[in-house]
């Protein structure tokens, strides 16, 4: 029995080899170790020092090798990339873009910076995914990546999931972490992810609308560090969240799942008044485990600025965010995610602004290979084949905008329900409507199916479901149930969310008495024409409403105190668009807007009777002045008689006094 070179050399089919072995010189020694591992399990790697002739063309061989392998493996040590080495790696990659089979990709090697930059690679290595030895060569998971990444496997479980019944597509709704087996296509991102998180408590994750934000941290990072990627960390514990349009309220159920709040009780007043509060929940929550953390995933992080309208609120939301983030010491990692079109939102808040700036993330789109992943890879865990020429036609319909995962998801449900037995088929796919018409045509089928009233139901729905953008795109909003059932009509509203519901258009959460209704996507706000003409013909009314819903949840939080009630305009403005949409108001609303009139009128008599009082109280007062001016002319004419009369008796008595003078 000779060395594993000797029978690699033995076994190798003439003209042909696995895996083309890049490395520089000076890493000799640990590549060919690899290699020897690789050989062992079967795979047949060129390695120069194995293949080449001696005294032979060298450069000529070189070339013959990576002409003749399936893919390369450039293996990236702690002294860089050599000369030779670059040359390999550029000739590889202008193989790879003419011959879409042909795969390239970096090795790290023990070394390796830790955290690794993809910065340093060649350019075009930089957005590929790595295979990770910097932990040893003996790493057991870094030698399966290794011979998946050699085969064209993507990395995690291969065997089959063992149920042929499971829907391995998700349509409109999100990969979550229990999905995390059937979540393909986003590797490079999540190493990516993980690199970043070795460097920094906080990270933001950034990308359009229908990028797949959600879906890459939840089924993609959450699973990958709970795996125990990250070798310094003992252990995760995770809460995740929406903010909605109460966000304090949010992080302390997330917390209470935790268990934290049997300690320090991270009830909303505490979380308003102290922005300890999360840190303190967080070390709680690892007390005595060293090397624990705890992953606080804020998704959807637009939810602050377009359903929370408490700007108070939102501050202390940040507050315990940032600092929880940033506390010596803490075990708290906050990963967020947000729609890139409200990056600029985070402005007002510097401290915010500053860390969201400089740890960033942004999920770019899948290249045709991912997509295949996305494709194929969920239907092979659950035993599913494609019919010939079906991949093929489906990556042909996938477009580049920002809704392109959601629709492609939804397409492929569409086609899972149309499948033959085991066979995903043209024709089922053709059914459909394709890419990009399996969307609305579900949504057309599901509607046309309702009677009439069941479609004014559905309607007023889906509007209460729908965020009207300012500046932004129109964004989807959680209500409660009990905000969304109209009066009148409990049954055949439970029959509309039914059947919206099952067809994966809406989804429900929360417990019995407090379940939330949300639209699955935006990409159903974008992509059903039927619901984008209904935003359309009245966005202006959809802001009322809005605000309308706002100011019912806040009276109904003060007691219904009479200072919310609306007054003016604004109540104009609420009651002539309830005039025109008397169908789309819940009880709650009718009884604001009931309530705000009633006040209009009881302030309208208020003000008449102060008006007709006032009235009075001036008729009397200048009656009164009157009796007064007529008092005081009496009483100056009595003066005046007064003044004359003795005026009179004066000359009278001057002219005696003179006469007897005279006498005398």
């Amino acid at each position: 029995m000779g060395t594993a070179s000797e029978q690699l050399i033995e076994q190798s089919p003439a003209g042909g080899f696995d895996v083309f072995v890049s490395h520089n010189a000076r890493d000799r020694l640990i590549v060919e170790r690899i290699a020897e591992r690789l050989a062992r399990a079967g795979l047949n790697p060129w390695l120069d020092r194995w293949a080449m002739t001696p005294g032979g063309d060298w450069q000529q061989e070189l070339g013959a090798g990576l002409e003749s392998s399936l893919a390369c493996a450039v293996f990236v040590g702690a002294h860089d990339l050599g000369d030779w080495e670059l040359q390999e790696v550029a000739f590889a990659i202008d193989r790879a873009a003419k011959e879409r089979g042909f795969r390239v990709f970096p090795v790290l090697l023990p070394g390796v910076a830790d955290p690794f930059d993809p910065n340093a690679l060649p350019h075009f290595l930089r957005a590929r995914m790595w295979v990770d030895f910097r932990s040893g060569v003996e790493d057991a998971r870094a030698l399966q990546d290794l011979i998946h990444a050699v085969k064209g496997i993507p990395f995690g479980p291969s065997a089959p999931l063992s149920r042929d019944d499971v829907c391995p597509y998700r349509g409109l709704e999100v990969f979550d972490v229990e999905h995390g087996e059937l979540f393909f296509g986003r590797d490079r991102e999540v190493q990516r992810l993980i690199e970043k998180l070795k460097t920094t408590r906080l990270l933001t994750v950034l990308g359009p609308s229908g990028s797949g934000k959600s879906s890459l941290v939840r089924a993609g990072l959450v699973p990958a560090l709970t795996g125990g990627v990250m070798a310094e960390v003992s252990g995760w514990d995770v809460c995740i969240l929406r903010p909605g349009a109460a966000p304090l309220t949010s992080l302390a159920v997330a917390l209470a799942n935790l268990g934290a709040e049997r300690a320090i009780g991270p009830t909303l007043d505490a979380l308003g008044a102290d922005a300890r509060t999360l840190h303190l929940a967080v070390q709680y929550a690892v007390r005595g485990s060293a090397g624990r953390r705890v992953l606080c995933v804020v998704d959807q992080l637009e939810e602050v600025f377009t359903l929370c309208h408490d700007d108070v609120e939102r501050q202390q939301l940040f507050a315990n965010l940032l600092y929880a983030a940033a506390a010596p010491g803490g075990a708290a990692v906050v990963v967020l995610t947000m729609r890139a079109d409200f990056y600029q939102r985070c402005a007002p808040y510097p401290e915010l602004a500053q860390l969201v700036s400089a740890h960033q993330f942004l999920a770019s789109p899948m290249d045709s290979d991912e997509l295949r992943q996305v494709i194929e890879e969920p239907a092979r865990r659950v035993g599913l084949e494609f019919e010939e020429g079906l991949v093929a036609a489906i990556l042909n319909d996938v477009g580049k905008g920002p809704a392109a995962l959601p629709l492609l998801e939804h397409a492929l449900l569409e086609l899972w329900k149309r499948r033959r037995g085991t066979m995903l088929t043209l024709e089922g796919y053709v059914d459909t409507g394709g890419v990009a018409g399996a969307l609305a045509q579900r949504a057309d089928a599901i509607f046309d199916a309702f009677t009439d009233e069941q479609r004014a139901l559905a309607r007023a729905l889906l509007l209460r479901l729908t965020q009207p953008g300012e500046g932004t795109e129109d964004t989807r909003r959680s209500a409660a149930l009990s905000e969304l059932t109209p009066a009148g009509h409990p049954q055949g509203f439970a029959a509309v969310l039914g059947a919206l519901v099952d067809a994966r258009l809406l989804t429900t959460g929360g417990a019995s008495d407090a379940r939330s209704v949300d639209v699955a996507h935006e990409a159903l706000i974008r992509g059903w024409p039927r619901l984008r003409g209904w935003i359309d013909a009245d966005r202006a009314g959809l802001r009322v409403h809005r605000r309308l819903d706002d100011a019912v949840g806040e009276w109904r939080r003060l007691d219904r105190d009479e200072s919310v009630l609306y007054r003016g305009v604004r109540l104009d403005e609420a009651l002539e668009w309830q005039a025109r949409n008397p169908e789309l108001l819940n009880d709650p609303e009718r009884e604001f807007l009931a309530a705000s009139a009633e006040l209009r009128e009881r302030e309208r008599d208020e003000g008449e009777r102060r008006r007709e009082q006032e009235v009075r109280d001036a008729r009397e007062l200048a009656a009164a002045q009157a009796r007064a001016r007529r008092r005081v002319q009496w009483v100056a004419a009595a003066l005046l008689i007064g003044v004359l009369l003795a005026g009179t008796a004066a000359v009278v008595a001057l002219h005696e006094s003179a006469t007897a003078n005279h006498q005398r």
